[in-house]
């Protein structure tokens, strides 16, 4: 829905259902202590680049008056987090649109990107570092989350659905795959239901109420050019691009992986998986029975409940469904999936987390995209440059073409690199 000012919001309906309500941790996290030297670890963390938010002071200044600042930044930042107040600047943010993918004509294909002030990502850098500390040391991040998490990546989850796919395949047992796409994930979060969470997961009550007030009163203006529009509150969402966001999303998404495994509690293995970078979401099963496909909709619509009632949104139409076998096994009948009262459509080749493969698990389209990308940039620097100097040109094609052939590699070319 939107508010009076036009900007969509979602509205806390005010539910927990016990059937959703998450065990209490038996730890609990140490309030946050902010020291100099913590405070001068994240200063050198800051890109050099990173644009100014609404104070209009830049990254470089903190870089270059780091040895007079850290200090009174870090008494400011304790200040803040006992105190559990923010200054109003520090939840403004200067929203700019860029286009993800498709017409740039069409709205829906732009993503919001914040621009908040450099002070507040100091210290939204030094209380998630905290966060995560106390979540990975008590391994309350699910294992299957990916995104924005040391010692995870694109890469490694990519290898382990690959791992579970190859071997299934080869043994001739087909694989279903369902890809979830949510309709503004970040954007949809509701800031009571978050809180409820993080106090769940043993969050300290320091830190609760500082994330709290960080949410709340959060105002945004929207940048195209030189021209601002007039702020407007956000009273739902986590900001996107920010330090603590991210994060604060995966924690409130966290809770989804019961929709899967409790159901098969009484399991020896649960017949589905689920894999998640963040908003990106899929579930697969290997087709061993007939109960693989019925397992597969009850966690579906297991799934659809819970969006329902933590009040996230889901695109039936964008969610897709792929089925994996071997060539020769194209005869197997398919299973119509269902999602919000939709059947889902079956799709023959996808890109996932930016590596396109088709329903034989063969990596050609990807191959083919890449080679054609890097072959029209290549020849576009051949057309800019003016110099023919080979190490000009040899530095151009690692900075340009290189990462494009490279890109998880891993996955559609295990063997070792000759590049």
């Amino acid at each position: 829905m939107k508010d009076k000012n036009g900007t969509l919001v979602t509205q806390d309906n005010g539910i927990i259902d016990k059937e959703w309500q998450l065990p209490a941790s038996n730890s609990t996290m140490n309030p946050v202590f902010i020291t100099p030297d913590l405070v001068q670890k994240c200063i050198k963390r800051l890109k050099a680049s990173g644009g100014a938010g609404p104070d209009n002071l830049l990254s470089e200044f903190y870089k270059h008056c780091q040895r007079f600042i850290v200090f009174p930044l870090s008494v400011i930042f304790n200040i803040s987090l006992q105190t559990g107040l923010l200054p109003p600047i520090w939840k403004s943010a200067i929203v700019t649109p860029v286009c993800k993918k498709g017409s740039p004509s069409d709205r829906a294909n732009y993503c919001p990107i914040s621009l908040t002030c450099i002070a507040c990502k100091l210290l939204e850098l030094c209380v998630t570092d905290g966060l995560l500390t106390y979540l990975m040391t008590h391994n309350i991040i699910t294992r299957h989350q990916h995104g924005f998490l040391s010692k995870k990546s694109t890469i490694i989850q990519l290898f382990e659905c690959n791992l579970d796919w190859t071997i299934a395949i080869n043994g001739r047992r087909p694989v279903d795959i369902v890809f979830l796409d949510y309709a503004k994930a970040f954007d949809s979060v509701v800031h009571k239901k978050l809180i409820h969470k993080l106090s769940c997961y043993g969050m300290c009550e320091m830190v609760s109420t500082w994330i709290e007030n960080f949410m709340s009163e959060h105002v945004q203006s929207v940048k195209i050019g030189d021209c601002f529009s007039p702020y407007r509150s956000v009273t739902s969402g986590v900001p996107q691009r920010s330090v603590l966001g991210p994060v604060l999303f995966v924690l409130f998404v966290n809770d989804i992986i019961y929709c899967i495994y409790i159901v098969y509690s009484h399991c020896a293995d649960s017949s589905v998986t689920i894999k998640m970078f963040a908003d990106d979401t899929k579930l697969y099963t290997v087709i061993v029975h007939d109960s693989s496909v019925a397992n597969l909709q009850s966690s579906l619509d297991r799934i659809h409940r819970w969006y329902n009632h933590w009040q996230l949104k889901l695109s039936p139409t964008k969610c897709t469904v792929m089925r994996l076998c071997k060539p020769s096994d194209n005869s197997l009948v398919y299973v119509n999936y269902s999602l919000c009262s939709s059947i889902l459509p079956e799709v023959s080749s996808v890109t996932d987390l930016g590596v396109s493969y088709d329903s034989h698990l063969s990596f050609r389209p990807h191959i083919n995209k890449i080679v054609s990308k890097a072959s029209q940039r290549a020849k576009l620097i051949l057309k800019c440059f003016m110099s023919r100097d080979p190490t000009t040109l040899s530095k151009a094609f690692c900075v340009f073409v290189r990462p494009i052939l490279q890109f998880s590699s891993v996955i559609w070319n295990p063997g070792p690199s000759v590049l």
